[in-house]
């Protein structure tokens, strides 16, 4: 017994071993030698696969202690005239094996038969299966990124709603120029412009009455608190210009919470005081006048013309 190559797989097996134990071809009276390269090859190849020479097989009739051609590999012969008419095979030569002679070995019992080996079958280019898992990966980028951008915008409009925040609308259309909410977004935009155009004209009139109106107008303007202030402002300045107690009492009157409604009690007190005293003086002059008056009578004398 000796260790051959298989002619299959390549492993080293035995050249008694019914079948290769790495591939399961069969390998005991399976096996032929070639004779150009002298490789091994299995019995029922058309071709050597080491030098890849082509074989051809004679089969003649067996015969009492005839001799058994092997097949062997064709080789190319120059044409011989003297070549009988009559030979009708292939131009070749085949290599002639004597018959084994018979082994002084007990007789082996013939190893069972084995089924025939399954043909490999051919694996898919590595290159196209990376380029599928490239294509996928690349699809489910794109997928997911599209689907976290259509959430993004949605959070955005969202957030929009109540908002009169100019910056707001004009960033969201700036991010987001093909959103289907584009035109309301637009929309909203222009109508916070045109309320930013009417404060800044209301502010420069210094006038708390077309504050007022801008207000009424306008009531959920982000510029409604700052509009009272100026107006509370604006009202305390006239009271106080006209310093009279019933100018303080209209500021109080329209301005309870106002930020100079305490200061509007003590100058409507003081202004209430220098009105009371006003008030006496100008009484005590008319009782003086008409004191003297009364006495320029009794006495005779004419009262000055």
């Amino acid at each position: 017994m000796s260790l051959i190559t298989c002619p299959e797989c390549g492993h080293q097996v035995s050249s008694k071993a019914p079948t290769c134990p790495y591939c399961g071809v069969a390998i005991q009276n399976n096996i032929k030698r070639c004779p150009v390269c002298n490789g091994l090859a299995l019995m029922d190849a058309e071709e050597c696969p080491h030098c890849h020479a082509h074989f051809l097989v004679q089969k003649d009739e067996e015969k009492p202690g005839s001799t058994v051609m092997a097949p062997a590999a064709v080789l190319p012969q120059a044409h011989n005239s003297e070549e009988p008419a009559h030979s009708n095979q292939p131009v070749g030569f085949f290599a002639a094996v004597p018959e084994t002679p018979a082994s002084t070995e007990p007789p082996q019992t013939p190893a069972s038969p084995q089924p025939p080996a399954t043909p490999k079958k051919k694996s898919s280019p590595w290159w196209l299966l990376i380029l599928i898992i490239i294509l996928v990966a690349v699809g489910g980028f794109f997928y997911f990124g599209h689907q976290l951008h259509e959430a993004t915008e949605e959070k955005d409009y969202e957030s929009l709603h109540g908002c009169t925040e100019i910056e707001n609308y004009q960033d969201f259309i700036n991010r987001y120029p093909d959103s289907r909410h584009i035109e309301s977004v637009q929309t909203r935009l222009k109508e916070l412009q045109r309320i930013e155009d009417e404060w800044h004209t209301a502010c420069s009139a210094q006038d708390s009455h077309k504050l007022m109106e801008f207000i009424e107008k306008n009531p959920t303007s982000v510029h409604k608190s700052m509009a009272l202030f100026k107006i509370d402002s604006l009202d305390w300045i006239e009271a106080d210009r006209k310093g009279t107690a019933a100018a303080y009492s209209y500021y109080i009157e329209i301005h309870e919470d106002g930020e100079y409604v305490s200061q509007a009690y003590i100058e409507r007190d003081r202004a209430s005081v220098r009105e009371a005293r006003a008030r006496l003086d100008s009484i005590n002059a008319a009782q003086d006048a008409l004191r003297d008056s009364l006495a320029i009578a009794q006495s005779g004398v004419p009262a000055a013309q």
